[in-house]
């Protein structure tokens, strides 16, 4: 199923003229994706993509300090993204994503909570911070899943489509052939749709597809917003996913 919605979102794609993915990277990034599913989904986030990886890039090795190996990907269930001392061979660029480290700690601990052992600089106690906010998370019951199921940015934020039609055209197309199944088979008590362009894209579709379901919309976490909207956000998000999440 993860091969049709590539198909039909590489096919939107490449009539704009650009160069799609690889399915390949698709595949790890579903791979990844899994690894974290937890047992019980109780709160998904539906986001809108991972960032643009080569397929090159895959066939490097992420080493986590918990001794498990993955493949690599631009994607924030891939620990290696952003800490390169994880990955072999290097990978370059390889920034990170703190933006959505910062909505998974707030989605879990809320925002009296300092987040800085998640973005500090000792890089040992950084990537466990990490890896102990992942498995916080899956024993929470959230999810984190992608609207597209091939990247929609370059590294450094460069889009791959200009057009709001086209970016609701990809999302609706990875929606009908792959990612409602994914979304409706957790049957969650919750989705938090992160994005407003992801919401007028999905939004109604997502209420039919989980009737059962409470559904929150809070901006992309990289917008632009006043320190009180900014703050307000972190609370809708932490107070939506505490009245839903595992105990």
């Amino acid at each position: 199923m993860i091969r049709d919605a590539y198909e039909r979102a590489a096919k939107i794609i490449a009539a704009r003229g650009q160069s799609p993915e690889s399915l390949t990277v698709a595949e790890e990034v579903e791979r990844l994706r899994l690894a974290w599913r937890p047992s019980c989904v109780r709160v998904v986030m539906l986001a809108e993509s991972h960032v643009w990886t080569f397929e090159r890039d895959t066939t490097s090795r992420v080493q986590q300090p918990d001794g498990t190996k993955t493949g690599f990907a631009r994607f924030v269930y891939c620990l290696g993204y952003g800490e390169p001392s994880l990955v072999a061979p290097d990978i370059s660029p390889n920034s990170g994503t703190g933006q959505y480290w910062r909505l998974f700690h707030y989605a879990v601990r809320g925002p009296e909570v300092s987040s800085d052992e998640i973005s500090g600089k000792a890089k040992p106690e950084r990537i466990l911070a990490k890896l102990r906010l992942l498995n916080e998370l899956k024993l929470a019951g959230i999810w984190l899943v992608d609207a597209s199921v091939t990247a929609l940015y370059k590294p450094g934020g460069e889009r791959l489509l200009s057009s709001r039609s086209d970016y609701k055209e990809v999302l609706r197309a990875c929606w009908e052939a792959h990612v409602a199944n994914v979304v409706a088979g957790c049957s969650p008590s919750a989705v938090l749709i992160v994005g407003k362009g992801v919401n007028k894209a999905l939004g109604e579709l997502v209420a039919k597809a989980v009737p059962q379901a409470k559904i929150c919309v809070v901006m992309q976490p990289n917008a632009h917003m006043t320190p009180e909207v900014r703050s307000n956000e972190r609370r809708a998000v932490f107070d939506f996913c505490s009245r839903h999440r595992s105990n």
